[in-house]
């Protein structure tokens, strides 16, 4: 009767640790899942700037329209650069908290 205590004892702790380690798995996929869908987000985020850039220099350098007042439009570029700027660093950052063995440093 021991010996099948034992079994059981065993049976049960593998039980135990499948669970917790389905649980972990779960856990995986919906961080991967949340991952996935954050980079789809800010990809779209950098696209519309990107794309705005773009037809504001096309226009530029073709003097279509509005565009023809080359300086405003410049500016206008140059202030989306520095946001795209802005969110490309925190795509980093965010990239390398999300590294293994990455520890975050506190600022005094």
């Amino acid at each position: 009767m021991q010996g099948s205590g034992r079994h059981i004892k065993a049976l049960s702790e593998l039980q135990e640790a499948n669970q917790k380690l389905q649980a972990d798995i779960d856990m995986e996929r919906r961080l991967e899942k949340q991952r996935v869908e954050f980079f789809a987000a800010a990809s779209h985020e950098l696209k519309t700037p990107i794309t705005i850039i773009k037809r504001q220099l096309q226009g530029m350098l073709y003097q279509v329209g509005r565009y023809k007042d080359r300086e405003t439009y410049l500016a206008q570029s140059l202030e989306i650069t520095d946001t795209l700027g802005k969110m490309v660093q925190e795509l980093l950052t965010i990239s390398r908290l999300d590294t293994p063995g990455y520890t975050c440093k506190k600022a005094i």
